[in-house]
Protein backbone atom coordinates (compact mmCIF):
# COMPACT_ATOMS: atom_id res chain seq x y z
CA UNK A 1 0.00 0.00 0.00
CA UNK A 2 1.36 3.42 -0.91
CA UNK A 3 1.23 6.43 1.39
CA UNK A 4 0.14 9.53 -0.52
CA UNK A 5 0.20 12.80 1.32
CA UNK A 6 -1.50 12.31 4.65
CA UNK A 7 -3.49 9.16 3.95
CA UNK A 8 -2.93 5.55 2.99
CA UNK A 9 -4.02 5.15 -0.61
CA UNK A 10 -7.60 4.03 -0.95
CA UNK A 11 -8.25 3.64 2.76
CA UNK A 12 -9.05 7.19 3.79
CA UNK A 13 -6.91 6.64 6.90
CA UNK A 14 -4.28 9.22 7.93
CA UNK A 15 -0.75 7.83 7.56
CA UNK A 16 -0.22 8.24 11.32
CA UNK A 17 -3.29 6.11 12.13
CA UNK A 18 -2.34 2.76 13.77
CA UNK A 19 -4.45 0.82 11.28
CA UNK A 20 -2.65 2.55 8.40
CA UNK A 21 0.68 1.34 9.73
CA UNK A 22 -0.69 -2.20 10.05
CA UNK A 23 -2.11 -2.08 6.53
CA UNK A 24 1.26 -1.03 5.13
CA UNK A 25 2.79 -4.20 6.57
CA UNK A 26 6.07 -4.88 8.25
CA UNK A 27 9.07 -6.95 7.32
CA UNK A 28 10.13 -7.55 10.90
CA UNK A 29 7.13 -9.20 12.57
CA UNK A 30 3.49 -9.85 11.76
CA UNK A 31 0.96 -7.31 12.99
CA UNK A 32 -2.68 -7.71 13.85
CA UNK A 33 -5.27 -5.85 11.81
CA UNK A 34 -8.48 -5.26 13.76
CA UNK A 35 -11.69 -5.39 11.72
CA UNK A 36 -14.65 -4.39 13.88
CA UNK A 37 -17.89 -5.21 12.09
CA UNK A 38 -19.99 -3.42 14.69
CA UNK A 39 -18.13 -0.13 14.13
CA UNK A 40 -17.92 -0.08 10.33
CA UNK A 41 -19.70 -3.04 8.64
CA UNK A 42 -19.56 -1.40 5.21
CA UNK A 43 -15.89 -0.36 5.51
CA UNK A 44 -13.75 -1.74 2.70
CA UNK A 45 -11.02 -4.28 3.28
CA UNK A 46 -8.31 -5.01 0.71
CA UNK A 47 -6.93 -8.54 0.95
CA UNK A 48 -3.89 -9.53 -1.10
CA UNK A 49 -3.16 -13.25 -1.48
CA UNK A 50 0.35 -14.66 -1.86
CA UNK A 51 -0.28 -15.11 -5.59
CA UNK A 52 -1.02 -11.35 -5.77
CA UNK A 53 -4.76 -11.82 -6.30
CA UNK A 54 -6.57 -8.93 -4.64
CA UNK A 55 -10.01 -8.91 -3.12
CA UNK A 56 -11.94 -5.87 -1.92
CA UNK A 57 -14.74 -6.81 0.44
CA UNK A 58 -16.70 -5.08 3.16
CA UNK A 59 -15.76 -5.59 6.78
CA UNK A 60 -19.00 -7.54 7.24
CA UNK A 61 -18.08 -9.84 4.34
CA UNK A 62 -14.59 -10.42 5.74
CA UNK A 63 -16.05 -11.33 9.14
CA UNK A 64 -18.59 -13.67 7.50
CA UNK A 65 -15.82 -15.39 5.51
CA UNK A 66 -13.80 -15.94 8.68
CA UNK A 67 -16.83 -17.37 10.49
CA UNK A 68 -17.59 -19.70 7.60
CA UNK A 69 -13.98 -20.94 7.46
CA UNK A 70 -13.94 -21.57 11.20
CA UNK A 71 -17.37 -23.24 11.04
CA UNK A 72 -16.19 -25.57 8.28
CA UNK A 73 -13.05 -26.47 10.24
CA UNK A 74 -15.15 -27.21 13.34
CA UNK A 75 -17.71 -29.24 11.35
CA UNK A 76 -15.11 -31.36 9.54
CA UNK A 77 -13.14 -31.79 12.78
CA UNK A 78 -16.26 -33.07 14.51
CA UNK A 79 -17.08 -35.34 11.58
CA UNK A 80 -13.62 -36.91 11.71
CA UNK A 81 -13.87 -37.38 15.49
CA UNK A 82 -17.36 -38.86 15.18
CA UNK A 83 -16.27 -41.40 12.56
CA UNK A 84 -13.26 -42.42 14.65
CA UNK A 85 -15.48 -42.87 17.72
CA UNK A 86 -17.95 -45.00 15.73
CA UNK A 87 -15.17 -47.10 14.19
CA UNK A 88 -13.66 -47.69 17.66
CA UNK A 89 -17.10 -48.58 19.03
CA UNK A 90 -17.65 -51.05 16.17
CA UNK A 91 -14.24 -52.60 16.78
CA UNK A 92 -15.14 -53.09 20.46
CA UNK A 93 -18.41 -54.72 19.38
CA UNK A 94 -16.91 -56.75 16.53
CA UNK A 95 -18.67 -59.92 17.70
CA UNK A 96 -22.03 -58.37 16.78
CA UNK A 97 -21.16 -55.82 14.06
CA UNK A 98 -20.46 -56.78 10.46
CA UNK A 99 -20.18 -53.26 9.01
CA UNK A 100 -20.99 -49.59 9.60
CA UNK A 101 -21.78 -47.06 6.88
CA UNK A 102 -22.12 -43.28 7.28
CA UNK A 103 -24.26 -41.36 4.85
CA UNK A 104 -25.60 -37.79 4.77
CA UNK A 105 -29.37 -37.56 4.90
CA UNK A 106 -31.58 -34.51 5.45
CA UNK A 107 -28.99 -32.38 7.25
CA UNK A 108 -27.53 -35.08 9.45
CA UNK A 109 -25.20 -38.06 9.30
CA UNK A 110 -26.95 -41.42 9.48
CA UNK A 111 -24.87 -44.33 10.73
CA UNK A 112 -26.14 -47.64 9.39
CA UNK A 113 -24.96 -50.56 11.50
CA UNK A 114 -25.17 -54.00 9.92
CA UNK A 115 -25.33 -56.82 12.50
CA UNK A 116 -23.63 -60.16 12.04
CA UNK A 117 -26.92 -61.90 12.82
CA UNK A 118 -29.46 -62.53 10.09
CA UNK A 119 -32.22 -60.88 12.13
CA UNK A 120 -32.57 -57.81 14.31
CA UNK A 121 -30.16 -58.08 17.25
CA UNK A 122 -31.95 -56.85 20.41
CA UNK A 123 -28.77 -56.65 22.48
CA UNK A 124 -27.04 -54.69 19.71
CA UNK A 125 -30.11 -52.46 19.50
CA UNK A 126 -29.64 -51.52 23.17
CA UNK A 127 -25.96 -50.79 22.58
CA UNK A 128 -26.87 -48.65 19.54
CA UNK A 129 -29.27 -46.62 21.68
CA UNK A 130 -26.44 -45.97 24.14
CA UNK A 131 -24.14 -45.03 21.26
CA UNK A 132 -26.75 -42.67 19.81
CA UNK A 133 -27.12 -40.89 23.17
CA UNK A 134 -23.35 -40.68 23.65
CA UNK A 135 -22.88 -39.18 20.17
CA UNK A 136 -25.58 -36.57 20.74
CA UNK A 137 -23.96 -35.56 24.04
CA UNK A 138 -20.39 -35.44 22.72
CA UNK A 139 -20.93 -33.79 19.33
CA UNK A 140 -22.65 -30.42 19.32
CA UNK A 141 -22.22 -29.40 15.67
CA UNK A 142 -23.05 -32.62 13.83
CA UNK A 143 -26.38 -34.29 14.26
CA UNK A 144 -26.08 -38.06 13.92
CA UNK A 145 -28.61 -40.86 13.90
CA UNK A 146 -27.79 -44.53 14.45
CA UNK A 147 -29.80 -47.32 12.81
CA UNK A 148 -29.48 -51.11 12.72
CA UNK A 149 -30.18 -52.36 9.20
CA UNK A 150 -30.11 -55.80 7.57
CA UNK A 151 -27.21 -56.38 5.25
CA UNK A 152 -26.75 -60.08 4.67
CA UNK A 153 -26.87 -59.44 0.93
CA UNK A 154 -25.97 -56.43 -1.20
CA UNK A 155 -29.63 -56.12 -2.20
CA UNK A 156 -30.76 -55.98 1.44
CA UNK A 157 -28.16 -53.37 2.26
CA UNK A 158 -29.02 -51.27 -0.82
CA UNK A 159 -32.60 -50.98 0.46
CA UNK A 160 -31.30 -48.77 3.29
CA UNK A 161 -27.84 -47.53 2.33
CA UNK A 162 -26.62 -45.86 -0.84
CA UNK A 163 -23.16 -47.39 -0.60
CA UNK A 164 -21.84 -45.14 -3.40
CA UNK A 165 -22.86 -41.93 -1.58
CA UNK A 166 -21.86 -43.12 1.87
CA UNK A 167 -18.62 -44.06 3.54
CA UNK A 168 -17.85 -47.43 5.01
CA UNK A 169 -16.60 -46.72 8.53
CA UNK A 170 -16.08 -50.29 9.64
CA UNK A 171 -16.10 -53.78 8.21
Amino acid sequence: MIVQGSDVEGSGLPAAHPLAAALMGSTTKPRTVHLDESVNPEGRVLVTAQDEDRFIVTCAQAVAACKMHISQKVWFGELDALLVKVRDWATQNAGQVRAVYASPREGRIVLFVVPKSKQYDLDLGTKLTDLDVALSQQFQVIEAEVMQVPGNTAEELATFVNVDAGKQVYG
